[in-house]
């Protein structure tokens, strides 16, 4: 345990509270980016399916794209 208390003090930045909310959160003075969001393209391009914010794309068009 004082091991691992060693090698948490060499972090240079403050850990977070645990959350349930639906967001990311991330310490003091950091920021984040999606960098893969659900619906972005994973096929052929210019034979992917426009992604449906209602969740609506078929089995098939949801296997070309992520999430």
């Amino acid at each position: 345990m004082e091991r691992r208390r060693q090698r948490a003090k060499k972090l240079n930045f403050h850990s977070v509270t645990f959350s349930t909310q639906d967001q990311v959160i991330v310490p003091k003075g950091y920021t984040a980016r999606a960098f893969y969001k659900w619906g972005d393209p994973v096929g052929i391009p210019g034979e992917i399916p426009v992604f449906k914010t209602a969740a609506s794309n078929t089995t098939q068009e949801q296997a070309l794209q992520a999430g």
